[in-house]
């Protein structure tokens, strides 16, 4: 269950959690000022003298405190709500503005840990316990909503959470067909942090299930796609798997075959930066047919300028 669960029930002392209302920088006896933001591995500017000795020290306590909070915030997603262990493995390590805010309800712990002093192993374990153990004890007293970090762990700016967030649901163990869909995603390649995209222009997809999300993957590579062709496709326009995707893009596939364009061949222009209409596509050939171009010209035009028909189609995200 982790060495953070198993601190706790050996009768750690109780750290009193900051309220999440106080001041997210707060001053210890050793002169520091601790602030948490979402951590990163980029260097701090430097000013010169003992500015800078203080500030390598806030960012070695930053740098502890993070990491501490990832493997206890992985700990009890796992084996506390159940989740399994690559899932809380992965929404505690990509979810830093929430573990940042976190922090900021134990910065007592941070800071009675600093205010001791020390240097080395010793000092830096002394910090990560500390921090494990009041975080422990705010999770336990206070469950916190876990579709934020979710959220935010599959590119969903934190931000843009709240409108997001499902009523009725606090635990994500609660949404099984939601997570089954992510997984669904996950396996057949799709990259963690671009599911968001899907989610916000598409969340009925996550009530689709695995099974059922799998079988319109695999009917979208049986209507002659490859499978980056497919990733691409859902990215940026996921309502295709709304739908049967049979029926969807029935008229476009039509019309790529009287034209002699190979299914796939179009499939490398398609970017997941931009979202497509199938219906404008093929207004946009139906209106070269009207003009009075045939087919072989048509198919010529798209071979030669294929971005221009997409791009005219959709629009940038």
């Amino acid at each position: 269950m982790g060495w953070a669960w198993a601190a706790l029930r050996s009768g750690a002392p109780r750290w009193r959690a900051q309220n999440s209302s106080s001041s997210s920088g707060r001053a210890g006896s050793i002169g520091l000022i601790i602030r948490w933001r979402p951590y990163s591995t980029a260097p701090s500017p430097s000013h010169g003298g003992e500015e800078d000795g203080d500030e390598a020290r806030q960012e070695m306590l930053n740098r502890w405190a993070h990491r501490a909070a990832q493997t206890t915030f992985r700990d009890y997603l796992h084996a506390k709500r159940g989740l399994c262990l690559t899932d809380a493995k992965h929404i505690s390590e990509r979810s830093p503005v929430f573990l940042s805010e976190l922090l900021e309800k134990v910065n007592k712990a941070v800071m009675k840990a600093a205010d001791q002093g020390g240097e080395g192993a010793r000092f830096r374990s002394k910090v990560k316990k500390r921090v494990s153990r009041a975080l422990v004890r705010l999770l336990h007293r206070r469950p916190v909503n876990e579709f934020r970090p979710f959220f935010e762990s599959i590119g969903i700016k934190p931000s843009e959470c709240d409108s997001l967030l499902p009523q009725d649901l606090t635990f994500l163990m609660d949404a099984g067909v939601l997570l089954e869909s992510y997984r669904a995603l996950c396996s057949y390649g799709i990259a963690h942090d671009k599911i968001g995209k899907i989610y916000q222009k598409a969340a009925e997809v996550f009530s689709l299930g695995q099974g059922v999300l799998e079988s319109k993957l695999e009917a979208l590579e049986g209507l002659g796609f490859s499978k980056a062709s497919v990733t691409k496709i859902v990215i940026s326009t996921p309502t295709v798997l709304v739908h049967d995707p049979a029926v969807e893009l029935k008229t476009i596939l039509q019309w790529l075959d009287d034209i002699g364009i190979q299914r796939d061949w179009i499939g490398q222009f398609f970017t997941e930066y931009q979202s497509y209409n199938w219906q404008k596509i093929v207004e946009a050939l139906q209106f070269l047919s009207d003009l009075g171009f045939t087919k072989d010209d048509i198919g010529k035009a798209v071979r030669n300028h294929p971005d221009l028909l997409l791009e005219w189609s959709g629009e940038m995200l």
